[in-house]
């Protein structure tokens, strides 16, 4: 019994191609006795076949394995196969691509990686070299690239602001020139002034022979020649017309002025108009026959000595009166000026103001407006000036100091430092410079309550005042382009 016992058999060398069935039938009854357990519950016996089939893949797998590692050298070696001419058309690439595909993939891809990583090492250490080597010389050239850029824009802002400069310079010099052409009186050589009013006395001169029409033919233009012809003919005063010169007033009418050149007394009473001075009342009254040439000035110089006034201009109130002589007319005058003081004693000590300044500045306003509802606003401003010792700049008291009320002033005769030339000097005139009228006065009296400085007119007499210099030229401007 001890030959059945399960022993391993020892290894013998694999048996070669051909070897005689004997020898097989033997191996097969040992392994058939050595494989048999004498116990075995749970795996069951193999029959011949299926031992001759697993020895025979055995083999057939070392075959296989042994010719494939065999035509891997062929291939090595680039030793093709004679009886495959497809083959042989093909590259060594193509060869191994077709029969091993796998092996090919990895043979192919491996030199195209490390060709990559050679070509992008190559890039990396050039750039590092670059980046060493030569950032002054990217930096020069890109400053030289961009500083003339820079150099033109700059060049060209220069030029634009030489532009926009030369522009402005031509523009200034143009306002210069047309504000020098059109430039107000009350702004030159740098000094301040108002703006008088434009509208100025006219001085009529009527030839002997002369008809009423003829006289209609030469009045002012404020004046209509129909209304002056109707009037004249209604109340039969064309051949009363008298010859010589005659003053007239911008705030005259048609009537008026037909009474004032005719000898035909009208209610046997003279008219005084608002602002007229001593030598205009003189040739009225000269004019209508009522008195010789300079009987009215020489009676005015006597009354004033005798009555102990300052001057005589602007002590006499305009009017309506009746004429009977010279020195009755100069007294009936001056006494109503002092009634209308009489009557507001608290606002002339108010005021702070003697009777000549009371006169003066009343007698000016008078030639700065023939409007009762401007004066108050007028007489504010000249008080506001003269009480902070500005210069009044009324061309008004230089026209009277040169007895020339039509004419145009040159700018030399503002510029002498003359007593009646108040853009020069400070202060009131040394006299008043006409008759002043009641309204005048009581607007010295009862002035406006503003602080203004400035004032102005436009072409119909519209009155427009300023508190600053640079108000009254914006004014000025505003006023001469309408």
């Amino acid at each position: 019994m001890s030959d059945n016992k399960f022993k391993v058999p020892a290894k013998s060398a694999p048996t070669k191609r051909g070897s005689s069935s004997k020898n097989n039938t033997q191996t097969e009854e040992k392994v058939k006795k050595t494989t048999t357990p004498k116990k075995s519950t749970s795996t069951p016996k193999k029959s011949e076949g299926e031992v001759k089939k697993k020895v025979n893949s055995t083999q057939e797998k070392k075959e296989i394995t042994s010719k494939k590692a065999k035509v891997n050298l062929i291939f090595d070696k680039q030793e093709l196969p004679k009886n495959n001419p497809s083959l042989a058309n093909m590259t060594r690439e193509e060869r191994l691509a077709y029969l091993n595909p796998k092996d090919v993939k990895k043979n192919v891809e491996k030199p195209k990686e490390e060709k990559g990583k050679e070509t992008r090492s190559e890039i990396t250490s050039l750039m590092e070299s670059v980046k060493k080597n030569t950032p002054k010389k990217e930096e020069n050239v890109q400053k030289e690239i961009t500083l003339p850029v820079k150099k033109e824009k700059s060049n060209t802002l220069i030029y634009l602001v030489i532009l926009l400069i030369i522009i402005l310079l031509i523009l200034t010099i143009a306002l210069l020139v047309k504000k020098r052409i059109n430039k107000p009186k009350q702004i030159e050589n740098g000094n301040i002034y108002l703006a008088t009013n434009e509208d100025l006395s006219v001085k009529l001169t009527i030839k002997s022979g002369m008809s009423a029409s003829q006289v209609a033919s030469i009045l002012p233009s404020f004046l209509q020649k129909d209304l002056f012809l109707t009037y004249v003919n209604q109340n039969n005063l064309a051949s009363s017309i008298r010859t010589g010169e005659y003053l007239i007033n911008s705030t005259f009418n048609e009537e008026e002025v037909a009474k004032l050149i005719t000898t035909k007394k009208v209610n046997d009473s003279v008219l005084i108009y608002p602002g007229y001075t001593l030598n205009d009342i003189d040739l009225a009254l000269s004019n209508r026959d009522l008195i010789k040439a300079g009987e009215f000035l020489k009676a005015a110089e006597s009354f004033s000595k005798a009555n102990g006034l300052s001057f005589s201009e602007g002590y006499f109130l305009s009017g309506e009166y009746k004429f009977i002589s010279s020195i009755d007319l100069l007294e009936e005058m001056n006494n109503a000026l002092f009634e209308i003081l009489k009557n507001y004693p608290e606002q002339v000590v108010n005021s702070g103001l003697s009777v000549d300044e009371i006169v003066k500045i009343a007698s000016i306003i008078n030639r700065e407006t023939q409007d009762n509802t401007q004066m108050s606003d007028i007489a504010a401003i000249i008080l506001n000036r003269y009480r902070q010792n500005m210069p009044l700049g009324i061309d008004a008291t230089t026209r009277y100091e040169l007895n020339n009320w039509s004419d145009v002033i040159s700018q030399s005769i503002y510029e002498k430092d003359t007593p009646y030339n108040t853009r020069r000097k400070a202060g009131l005139p040394p006299t008043g410079i006409g008759c002043p009228s009641e309204e005048a006065i009581l607007a010295v009296l009862f002035p406006s309550k503003i602080s203004d400085l400035y004032y102005l007119h436009d072409k119909e007499g519209k009155l427009y005042t300023s508190q600053s210099y640079e108000e009254h030229l914006k004014t000025y401007e505003k006023v001469h382009s309408l």
